[in-house]
């Protein structure tokens, strides 16, 4: 790169729900750490509610309540809460890292309006077919969001639960790494 420094020249872009707010913090901060001569743009896409598919609230449910499936169905709602309760972030990501460039982005309903329009479908057939896997089409909706707003010459995309790490090595005899 000529010119620039790493800053200038790259942008770190990741979608967060309220259960990877977390995450994405600990991400800036590990980056931030180990890149301590620079401090590359962060654009986050902070996308309002996270879906879970009945069947997999189910399923969560039966792991730690060993009832049957139908009770376990029944109570998804009130479960669905509590996990929220527990595990949601409710602070903004703005708040959370300020230095960040925070893009809204698409709730569950507008998802699925976008998949609908764009594959001609009805709302209906639409929800039927997205019912397990909307949360993918809704974080596919916000990254492509947040790399809409990248001006830097190379953009990183990352996964709020993958983290950057590097291996660390013992000393040589001279004290050298």
């Amino acid at each position: 790169m000529s010119g620039g420094s790493l800053s200038d020249d790259v942008t770190i872009c990741t979608v967060v729900t309220p259960l990877h707010k977390r995450l994405a913090l600990i991400n800036h901060r590990l980056v931030a750490a180990l890149n301590s001569s620079t401090s590359p743009r962060w654009i986050i896409s902070e996308v309002p509610e996270l879906s879970f598919p009945p069947s997999r609230i189910a399923t969560m449910f039966l792991r730690t309540h060993p009832v049957g499936r139908q009770f376990a169905i029944d109570w998804q709602a009130d479960y669905l809460e509590m996990l929220k309760a527990r595990h949601y972030e409710l602070d903004t990501v703005a708040a959370m890292i300020p230095q960040a460039t925070v893009v809204p982005g698409p709730t569950i309903a507008e998802t699925l309006e976008q998949v609908a329009v764009r594959y001609g479908m009805t709302m209906a057939e639409t929800e039927r077919r997205l019912s397990d896997n909307v949360g993918s089409y809704q974080h596919a909706a916000g990254l492509k969001t947040a790399l809409s707003a990248v001006r830097t010459r190379y953009a990183v995309v990352m996964d709020p639960d993958l983290y950057v790490v590097r291996r660390l090595t013992a000393p040589t005899s001279d004290g050298r790494q």
